[in-house]
């Protein structure tokens, strides 16, 4: 990709061609170098020939700050209108020449096993994690995914990653090392997508695949039983799974949303018909991510209003706050949530940003994870530690830093 020069080359610089968004001048490779790394999409930028002395003057002259820009990826739940932008793509005849070279203008290293020893440390002001450890990477091997877009931490600490779209399962233990692959079976549909993923307390891990949510043992990695989907809402698009074992099954269409909560025997206990329309009725419900704390509150995390709704156990509609926190911090868009055992929550933008608040929607503070690691396309918390899953195939440990006496 060639970078195509911003309107205010003092601020940014140059942007770029894939993602759109401005790359800050603090990034620009040394002078003499023809390529560099955006540190938004990853996508390899050929600098332009003329004008370089104008883009490396204004490193000298001004470090301003760019908005992060919201990378495209699927949803999880629902379906996302994204607006189409047309990019110019040329093709290099050299064959991974440009790649190379931009790799090795920014230092980045591609994992090659199961484990990589980058730990970037988050920044931000009050930043509220440090990073214990990174493993996995991008591929079809043993330990490595290709498109990690869920995460769970079962009852032992084991942390388990999906892989959307071929259909696999895989368990780590705390410290990163392998530990066994899943292979989710096929429905009647003849699909094997994995949409959504979670771990009770009681030594089982649930997912969602097709239009049915299947349980897992996590000790054996057997399949135990299969919730099929409830009519009339048919499929379920996420999973969630409260302390008491209560199995919530969530259903996002064009027409409708709807949270069924199951017990462990799949038998209906409530259901919460069109229940964002009781936080905001204007929200069209097509991207979602949602969690249930230790209280049986559910939370939802709109990416439509850059807010998180507030239920209570029973459905009621309690508060809402805004999830993307306050300038100069402020997240652009929310994509993933996750609540820790101390009820604190985390949010974040589908890009480098999470934010902490508490329980009351308060801002406790926010961080951004390197971007290197690629951007975060799911959140898990326990008691101590929070977990992100990256575009580049990662699996981010972070520990959490204690609440302030």
């Amino acid at each position: 990709m060639t970078a195509r020069p911003s309107g205010d080359a003092g601020a940014t610089a140059i942007t770029c061609p894939s993602c759109g968004g401005g790359v800050e001048v603090a990034d620009l490779p040394a002078a003499g170098q023809t390529s560099m790394e955006c540190r938004y999409c990853g996508t390899a930028i050929l600098l332009p020939r003329d004008g370089l002395a104008d883009l490396f003057a204004a490193v000298g002259a001004r470090r301003a700050w760019s908005p992060m820009p919201v990378p495209v990826r699927p949803a999880r739940q629902g379906r996302r209108w994204v607006p189409v932008v047309a990019v110019v793509v040329f093709v290099v005849a050299t064959g991974g020449v440009v790649v190379a070279a931009a790799l090795a203008a920014s230092g980045a290293k591609h994992p090659t096993s199961s484990r990589s020893t980058r730990a970037a440390t988050p920044t931000g002001p009050a930043a509220f994690a440090t990073v214990e450890r990174t493993f996995g990477g991008l591929g079809i091997g043993t330990g490595l995914t290709q498109d990690p877009n869920a995460v769970a931490v079962d009852s032992t600490g084991d942390i388990w990653v999906a892989d959307r779209q071929d259909g696999r399962l895989q368990e780590f233990g705390a410290d990163g090392t392998y530990r066994r692959t899943v292979t989710v079976p096929r429905d009647r549909n003849d699909t094997s997508d994995v949409q959504d993923l979670a771990a009770d307390g009681q030594g089982h891990v649930y997912l969602v695949t097709g239009e049915n949510i299947l349980r897992y043992s996590a000790a054996s990695g057997a399949l135990t039983r299969t919730f099929q989907g409830v009519r009339p809402s048919g499929t379920y698009t996420g999973v969630l799974v409260d302390a008491a074992g209560t199995v919530y099954g969530v259903h996002v269409s064009a027409s409708e949303d709807t949270l069924i909560k199951l017990d462990g025997a799949g038998h209906v206990l409530a259901r919460w018909s069109q229940f964002v329309q009781r936080a905001e009725k204007k929200d069209p419900a097509q991207n979602l991510d949602l969690t249930v704390d230790g209280t049986g509150a559910v939370l939802v995390a709109s990416a439509y209003t850059g807010e998180v709704y507030l239920f209570d156990p029973k459905g009621a509609f309690v508060d809402k706050f805004d999830g993307r926190g306050s300038a100069p911090e402020q997240l652009g868009r929310i994509e993933h949530i996750a609540v820790d055992g101390r009820g604190r929550v985390y949010v974040g933008d589908g890009g480098y940003g999470i934010r902490q608040f508490d329980h009351t929607g308060h801002p406790l503070g926010g961080l951004k994870i390197d971007y290197h690691l690629g951007t975060v396309t799911a959140l898990a918390a326990d008691h101590d530690e929070l977990y992100a899953v990256t575009s580049k195939g990662l699996v981010v440990t972070l520990k959490l830093k204690p609440p302030a006496s």
